[in-house]
């Protein structure tokens, strides 16, 4: 395809941005930065909290599969978003380097969210659908949405304050997303869907479809302006880059950088074990009691934990403003490493602390 068509494709009424002011406006802030990532990280937010349960309880999976299963795919996951984030690099449109994927991402993510509720096979065979299912999300879409997701910020505007409240909405959007996974969906698990894996699909192609209709939104009322200053009047944007292997480079020997990655990997992981385990822990201990039903508990026990997180993400970002965030930071990682070591789950370890490095 030629340029100038590549251009004319991006320039139709389908494809064009519909944001036309030189400053950030609220349309823009709700739409493209609240709607579009909350519908798009919606299928992310529930399969945090219930997937791993779909797999075992509905489909009746083998926990070692399973186990096999997402350690595998954890280096095809690495491995994506470092080919996704070379290729939005590299990537010269009339609509930007982001927004190109984005648009795709409305295809990719709410197609592949669906593929593993529907299960044509039994077997072996289905073992196999599953593990394609299973990467062909987390491996392929999601990489592309997330990453392309996380340069709109940077490439939306150079005022900083304008960037940072388009920041803030798209973490807010994050937060949503997981209240929804842990607080509205443990409800409809247990009452509505159960075991009934026609029921999981229905309310997964709901979820899907929203997902693709929300991407469109984000994708028609986003503008990146900073890439648009460096596009050339052939309409190809100046490179501008530095290797990969420079900026590993130029990180690798910052001995804080390892720091930040090591509290970081932990706790990703200990946030997943919790999230992952959150359901099982409702359903054989609070709600074996038959006091109370499993889903209600969780929901519960989402919200009492969702309401310091909410105070420490208001007050994250005015603490770095006036302390550093370098020292905010790391007064999160004791509190965050202090949470994880509490009995119980009176202390919720998954603070919004790095956050503040956006």
């Amino acid at each position: 395809m030629s340029r100038q068509n590549g251009n004319d494709f991006w320039n139709t009424p389908l494809t064009g941005s519909l944001v036309n002011s030189p400053d950030v406006k609220l349309p823009e802030m709700l739409l493209g930065y609240f709607i579009g990532p909350f519908g798009a990280l919606l299928s992310s937010g529930i399969f945090t909290s219930f997937l791993n349960k779909y797999l075992t309880d509905v489909l009746r999976l083998d926990t070692g599969f399973l186990s096999a299963l997402q350690l595998a795919s954890t280096l095809l996951i690495v491995a994506a978003n470092l080919i996704v984030g070379q290729l939005i690099k590299r990537t010269r449109a009339l609509a930007g380097k982001a927004r190109p994927w984005i648009l795709l991402s409305a295809l990719t993510l709410s197609a592949s969210s669906v593929l593993m509720f529907i299960v044509p096979f039994e077997g072996a065979a289905k073992l196999v659908w599953i593990a394609v299912a299973y990467n062909l999300y987390y491996a392929v879409a999601y990489p592309i949405y997330n990453t392309a997701n996380s340069t709109l910020v940077p490439v939306s505007t150079r005022n900083s304050q304008q960037r940072g409240a388009l920041a803030s909405f798209t973490n807010v959007a994050g937060l949503g997303v997981m209240g929804v996974g842990s607080m509205i969906f443990p409800v409809l698990v247990s009452n509505v869907m159960k075991e009934d894996q026609n029921m999981w699909f229905l309310v997964m192609l709901g979820v899907a479809v929203f997902s693709a209709l929300t991407i469109y939104l984000q994708f028609r009322f986003t503008r990146e302006r900073v890439t648009e200053e460096g596009m050339d009047r052939t309409g190809a944007a100046a490179p501008r880059t530095v290797s990969m292997g420079a900026q590993l480079k130029a990180v690798a020997s910052e001995k804080w950088w390892w720091l930040a990655v090591l509290f970081y990997l932990a706790f990703q992981c200990s946030g997943a074990m919790k999230n992952g385990s959150m359901s099982y822990f409702c359903q054989w201990v609070i709600g074996a009691s038959g006091t109370i039903d499993w889903g209600v508990a969780q929901t519960i026990l989402a919200v009492l934990g969702a309401i310091p997180m909410a105070l420490a993400a208001a007050v994250a970002v005015p603490l770095a403003n006036r302390f550093s965030k370098r020292l905010v930071v790391m007064a999160g990682m004791m509190i965050g490493a202090a949470g994880a070591l509490s009995p119980g789950w009176a202390v919720e370890a998954s603070c919004p602390w790095p956050l503040v490095w956006r």
